[in-house]
């Protein structure tokens, strides 16, 4: 069975997502709900829908979003039951009405594949339900290494709520406190896909919403996002190197140094790509880095 569980905190579209639900062709999938301490108390909205959708709903007494949304994810992930599998999806996103349907649908296939990822197609939407962009979809059978390359180039895009993950793997996986969850979601994909295939659904999608109150949408946030990104590239570079391809390593590379090119001042940047070129035998690449930095300082004055 499918667990849907939404972590939840901004009201603002919920009614949205729940009426999403509610509208399923298929209603065979159990609902959670977790409330990180919002202020925004759903209550009153959920009691209206009672008699005709059934849910389980938690109430936490403090916060976590806001220092970890992966802590908040791990005491979500606690209230599932014994479903086999789990999808988290964000308080303001929308299913088309077909997704279990279509879940169920290619079930037998993927389970006699044993891929533990699977991935819906999704429209990005605006906070006026506006779309913004046409439907991403995916190849059937697709390595999740070779994703991260494929979205490197523009041809897609990637957000959790599009996601469907097998029970023991998601519960197994170690969330590392990345900065807002920023690429937490790439992560996931890639360890419980163990760095291996993900199987997509395109004939159903995800309306992943961009506006104002969401993360990805926000331009307030970009120290945050930045300190994100360089430590997700340095985990995989540190921890998961063996698992990609040269050229897929070379792209790992291109972003830290970027990101050290604009934050010159981050010493704790530099001591960071100093042991990552270090421990993966780069000492001429980061010569080349430093050099680069010495050059585009001299410029800037």
């Amino acid at each position: 069975m499918l667990a849907i569980v939404i972590p939840y905190y901004n009201i603002y579209f919920f009614q949205k997502t729940i009426d999403s639900l509610v509208n399923q062709t298929n209603k065979n999938f159990s609902l959670y709900i977790s409330d990180d301490a919002s202020p925004n108390n759903p209550k009153i909205l959920l009691d209206e829908y009672k008699k005709i959708l059934k849910f389980t709903y938690k109430r936490f007494e403090y916060n976590l979003g806001a220092n970890s949304l992966e802590k908040h994810w791990q005491r979500s992930l606690e209230l599932i039951d014994n479903e086999d599998w789990v999808s988290i999806l964000g308080d303001d996103d929308v299913l088309s009405s077909n997704y279990v349907e279509k879940f169920y649908q290619y079930l037998g296939e993927i389970n006699n594949r044993k891929i533990d990822v699977i991935r819906f197609s999704s429209v990005v939407i605006d906070d006026a339900d506006k779309i913004m962009s046409q439907i991403y979809t995916n190849p059937i059978y697709e390595k999740s290494t070779d994703f991260l390359e494929r979205r490197r180039k523009g041809g897609t895009r990637s957000s959790l709520s599009e996601y469907v993950f097998r029970r023991e793997k998601i519960l197994n996986h170690k969330f590392i406190n990345l900065p807002l969850a920023w690429h937490s979601d790439d992560l996931l994909v890639l360890e419980c896909s163990s760095y291996g295939m993900v199987f997509s659904i395109n004939d159903s999608f995800v309306l992943i919403r961009k506006g104002d109150f969401s993360i990805s949408g926000s331009s307030n946030n970009l120290d945050l996002k930045t300190n994100a990104s360089f430590k997700y590239y340095s985990y995989l570079l540190n921890k998961r190197v063996a698992r990609f391809t040269e050229i897929q390593q070379n792209i790992f590379y291109t972003k830290l140094e970027g990101i050290i090119l604009f934050n010159k001042r981050r010493l704790d940047f530099w001591y960071s790509i100093l042991k990552t070129y270090l421990k993966n035998g780069r000492i001429v690449q980061l010569m080349g880095v430093v050099l680069k930095s010495f050059n585009k300082a001299i410029s800037d004055r």
